[in-house]
């Protein structure tokens, strides 16, 4: 077996990982936006808006 070039790793990189991580991605900009209210264009209707408190725990 030869080395591995360069150009099939970067098209190894692009078919195995990048969906992946664009996928992963994708999930977490859509939860800071639920968590948010980041609007996300055609996702305003679908989301709940959580309202956080900010507290001191000294007295």
């Amino acid at each position: 077996m030869g080395e591995v070039t360069a150009e099939e790793e970067f098209n190894w990189l692009l078919k195995e990982e990048v969906h992946a991580v664009l996928k992963q991605l994708q999930d977490i900009l859509k939860e800071a936006s639920r968590r948010f209210s980041i609007p996300t264009p055609g996702l305003e209707n679908q989301l709940k808006q959580e309202n956080f408190i900010l507290g001191s725990s000294t007295v």
